[in-house]
């Protein structure tokens, strides 16, 4: 599933350091935790 976060116009700086981060939980797999903890399964 896809998932969109909406920021305020000109929220550049934050935009770019909430994906940052986002990337780096779905590299560590720390976004998977989560995701099983929370919804019971594995994220597709």
């Amino acid at each position: 599933q896809q998932y969109g976060i909406a920021f305020p116009k000109g929220s550049d700086e934050l935009r770019d350091k909430v994906n940052g981060a986002l990337k780096t939980l779905r590299e560590n797999g720390t976004y998977n935790e989560i995701y099983k903890k929370w919804f019971g399964t594995e994220p597709k």
